[in-house]
C-alpha cells in the first residue's frame, strides 16, 4: 500500500447498494490505482463501478474532494457523499436497514453482516454481495471496515480509533448478525478477537463470529516452505477458536481457512490441472488474471480472489457448491475444491445443516 495512507487506510463498504449514476473519470482510476491497488479485486488493471465504492474511503481527503467536486453524481444514492470526518468519527452514515433478527432466519434470508480485515481478506469478502441474490438471499448486507498489512489484525484495528469508530458504533447499535475478522502474525490473539466478540455480545446476544485464516506471504518461499507456513497457520487459528468457543460456549464461531484453498491451488498448479494459470506471479498488472499471485508478496491473483468467495458462501450459508450455477475460470471443478476443504474441517461447521 502507498505510504501515504500506511496511518489512514480505511474502508467501509455498503455492498448491497453500489449502483453509480456515470461512468469513473479515467484519471481518477489511474489515480485511486496508484493509491490503493488491492481494491482492483479482479485483477484487471481497471476499477468497476462497485470497486470504486470500495476504494473511495481508502483516498486521501484531497482526492476524496476532487472526485465529489469533479463527478458528483457518483454518489448519487451511494450514501458515501456525507462527510468524512463524521462518518470516521462517529460511523454516521452507515446503518442496516432492517434490525436483527433470529440467526437461524437470518441464514436463509441473508445476515447483517460486518467484516474486519486487510488486503487479504478485502478484496475475498468483498464479493460475497455479487452471489446472494442468485441464492435468493435477498437481505444480505454488508459493511467493511479494513486496515492494511499488521495493521488489519483484529486488535490492530481495534486500538486505531480512527479505522474502528465506524465498526464500534454499528456494534453498538445492536444489528450486527454475523461478524467476520481475519487474522494476522501480530494482534490476533484470543484477547483480541474477544474485545470484540464481547462488545458484539453486549448488543445482540446472538451474533455469529467468523474468523478467517489468510493464506501466507509469499516472498521468496519454495512450495515447501510456502505449505509449512500454512499449516503454521491453520493450526493457530484452530487454537484461537477452540479457546473462544470455550469461552463462549453459546455462541457460533467458525472458521474460513482460505489459506488452505490458496495451498491447494499452488498444488494443482504444480500438478498441470490448472492450464488457464500460467504463471505463478503476475510481472504486472497485465498477467494478473492469469497467475497464482499478484505480487510477490502474496496478494492473490483473480483466480484465488473470485473464486476464493465459494468458501465463504459454504461456510457463512451452507451454499452447496456442487449444484450452484456460478461461472468459473478454469476447467478444474473449484467450486467442488471449496466444498471440500470446508466439508473436511472441524472448525468450519456453520449453524444448521441444509444446504442451500
Amino acid at each position: 500500500m502507498n505510504l501515504y495512507l500506511k496511518e489512514t487506510f480505511l474502508i467501509v463498504l455498503c455492498a448491497t447498494s453500489c449502483a453509480l449514476a456515470q461512468e469513473i473519470p479515467q484519471d481518477f482510476r489511474s489515480r485511486i490505482l496508484a493509491v490503493a491497488p488491492e481494491v482492483d479485486a479482479d485483477g484487471d488493471g481497471a476499477i468497476s463501478k462497485d470497486e470504486f465504492m470500495t476504494a473511495y474511503l481508502a483516498l486521501p481527503p484531497r482526492m476524496q474532494r476532487a472526485v465529489r467536486k469533479r463527478a458528483p453524481e457518483l454518489f448519487e444514492g451511494s450514501g458515501n457523499g456525507d462527510d468524512l470526518e463524521s462518518v470516521k468519527n462517529s460511523g454516521a452514515g452507515f446503518e442496516f436497514s432492517r434490525p436483527a433478527g433470529d440467526p437461524e432466519v437470518a441464514r436463509e434470508r441473508g445476515y447483517n453482516c460486518l467484516f474486519l480485515g486487510h488486503s487479504y481478506f478485502v478484496p475475498i469478502v468483498s464479493r460475497i454481495p455479487l452471489h446472494t441474490q442468485a441464492l435468493g438471499l435477498t437481505q444480505h448486507q454488508q459493511f467493511l471496515v479494513s486496515n492494511g498489512g499488521p495493521k488489519g489484525g483484529p486488535g490492530a484495528i481495534w486500538k486505531h480509533e480512527h479505522v474502528s469508530a465506524p465498526a464500534k458504533a454499528l456494534l453498538e447499535r445492536g444489528n450486527v448478525e454475523l461478524l467476520a475478522m481475519t487474522a494476522h502474525n501480530v494482534g490476533s490473539t484470543v484477547e483480541d478477537y474477544s474485545r470484540w466478540i464481547d462488545l458484539a455480545l453486549k448488543h445482540n446476544p446472538k451474533t455469529i463470529f467468523v474468523i478467517q485464516t489468510p493464506w501466507a506471504q509469499k516472498k521468496e518461499k519454495t512450495f515447501e516452505q510456502y505449505q509449512a507456513d500454512i499449516e503454521e497457520g491453520v493450526q493457530k487459528t484452530s487454537s484461537i477458536i477452540g479457546g473462544l468457543r470455550k469461552t463462549y460456549p453459546n455462541n457460533v464461531i467458525v472458521n474460513v481457512p482460505q489459506s488452505k484453498w490458496m495451498l491447494e491451488l499452488w498444488k494443482l498448479k504444480n500438478a498441470g490441472e490448472l492450464p488457464e494459470i500460467t504463471r505463478l506471479i503476475a510481472e504486472n498488472k497485465q498477467y494478473a488474471r492469469n497467475t497464482l499471485f499478484r505480487d510477490n508478496h502474496g496478494h492473490g491473483g483473480q483466480l484465488a480472489v473470485q473464486e476464493g468467495v465459494f468458501m465463504w458462501l459454504r461456510v457463512m450459508y451452507g451454499t452447496d457448491l456442487n449444484s450452484y450455477e456460478a461461472a468459473t475460470m478454469t476447467s478444474y471443478d473449484t467450486k467442488a475444491l471449496a466444498q471440500s476443504i470446508i466439508d473436511s474441517d472441524p472448525y468450519t461447521k456453520s449453524p444448521g445443516s441444509v444446504d442451500r
